[in-house]
């Protein structure tokens, strides 16, 4: 079997790109036009320069982050003899392989569909996890949901449906 790459959906990072990157401009005018942004309202040029600054902080990591997932054409799932590597989220914890797979379960999560990944020793996994943030993150997920991982499809250019269908019989015919 070749290797299977599903990719991410470009057309949502795009939308967020353009609306990073305007926000992004517009920060800028604050941070170095303050009174032309003064009112009645709000009469601090000060404030007006805080805004900016925290519009460019933020903004620039979004605007940043978007188009590097635009960018980069590695991104998404792979699937091959040795397991599978989920390549949208954060928790990049590398190939799971098929054996320690137990199964794919979709499930809803604050009105996001995402794919749990079961497995049969997370520690294993969580232990790759070079952050303390993100691994406390997983051992809460793991705690509340029985599993630290999870595939979030809406970035995918698969659906949900059709994901767990090729992952589960991926995992069928390692188990045969």
């Amino acid at each position: 079997m070749s290797q299977i790459h599903i990719k991410l959906k470009k057309r949502k990072f795009y939308k967020f790109g353009i609306m990073s990157a305007f926000m992004l401009v517009l920060s800028f005018l604050f941070l170095f036009f303050p009174k032309a942004f003064t009112s009645n309202i709000i009469t601090s040029i000060y404030l007006v320069s805080g805004i900016g600054i925290v519009g460019v902080a933020f903004f620039g990591i979004a605007t940043l982050y978007n188009w590097r997932k635009i960018l980069n054409s590695k991104l998404g799932i792979y699937i091959s003899e040795e397991g599978m590597m989920d390549l949208t989220s954060v928790f990049r914890i590398g190939w799971i392989e098929w054996k320690d797979i137990v199964g794919f379960t979709t499930k809803k999560i604050s009105k996001t569909e995402v794919i749990c990944i079961e497995t049969s020793n997370p520690e294993k996994y969580l232990e790759r996890l070079k952050s303390p943030v993100l691994r406390k993150a997983s051992e809460q997920n793991l705690r509340i949901y029985g599993t630290p991982f999870f595939i979030n499809t809406s970035s995918l250019s698969m659906s949900s449906e059709e994901l767990e269908k090729v992952l589960n019989r991926e995992l069928n015919n390692r188990k045969v």
